[in-house]
């Protein structure tokens, strides 16, 4: 099925490159620049579903929008890596946008490509998770912080690409959070995000579970569990697993 000539030509190699770089330099433009990213792939999904209604003037037919679905695939693997880059970099009041965008995004990829990109954020999170476990043995330092800062938006990420991902990575992202460098780690922010994930994994159904087994480690792992992370451990992991 061949590609309409209007989305090729908009988001053509040296046009994207051109957003790109307006993304990461110019904070002004973004929000419009990430809010046509999103339009263009929900645009296209609701046409190609036959759903006109947010789009009542459009003259693309259903085929056309599906035509345009399939290049949109062919580009998600590089938008997604520099929408990453972009999440990292921006402050946590505007990352609601592009996480929407990245949603969105992630939403027309193929298996292989969500795999990919999964594959890319987690080693993310696991390398500064590392090195995080190694700061806390010195004193509070900035280095300190900024690693804890950088695992924890790797976690963000997971679980924005979390619906997306397969049940093999699922169960092993699962396995990687109920362990004692996340859950009994100290910094809030990753034990916080660390029991959304299990949440959001166990609500998803993407993951086998033994549940005797599953609480039993994490009895194993209360001794360090921080205060803040408390409601999030019993109200979040616990309503989902439980239930």
């Amino acid at each position: 099925m061949p590609y309409t000539d209007t989305c090729i030509q908009s988001l053509n190699p040296g046009f994207s490159q051109l957003l790109s770089q307006v993304l990461y330099s110019q904070a002004e433009l973004r929000p419009a620049i990430l809010r046509a990213l999103k339009v263009i792939v929900d645009a296209n999904q609701s046409i190609a579903a036959g759903n006109f209604e947010k789009c009542p003037t459009t003259t693309l037919t259903p085929s056309d929008a599906q035509a345009n679905l399939g290049f949109l695939r062919t580009q998600a693997e590089s938008w997604l890596a520099v929408l990453f880059n972009v999440f990292g970099s921006v402050d946590r009041d505007s990352r609601g946008m592009v996480g929407d965008v990245i949603t969105s995004w992630a939403s027309v990829c193929g298996e292989e490509e969500v795999n990919k990109a999964y594959g890319k954020v987690i080693q993310l999170f696991k390398t500064n998770l590392a090195k995080t476990v190694q700061e806390t043995a010195r004193p509070n330092t900035t280095a300190q912080s900024e690693v804890a800062n950088l695992t924890a938006t790797a976690q963000d990420i997971l679980v924005l690409l979390l619906p997306y991902m397969s049940k093999k990575d699922a169960q092993a992202l699962f396995e990687l959070c109920l362990t004692q460098e996340v859950l009994s780690g100290k910094d809030n922010g990753i034990q916080k995000r660390g029991y959304k994930i299990l949440a959001r994994l166990v609500e998803a159904d993407k993951v086998q579970v033994e549940a005797e087994d599953a609480l039993k480690r994490l009895d194993e792992l209360v001794a360090g569990l921080l205060p803040a992370a408390k409601k999030v451990r019993y109200r979040s992991f616990f309503c989902g697993f439980v239930s």
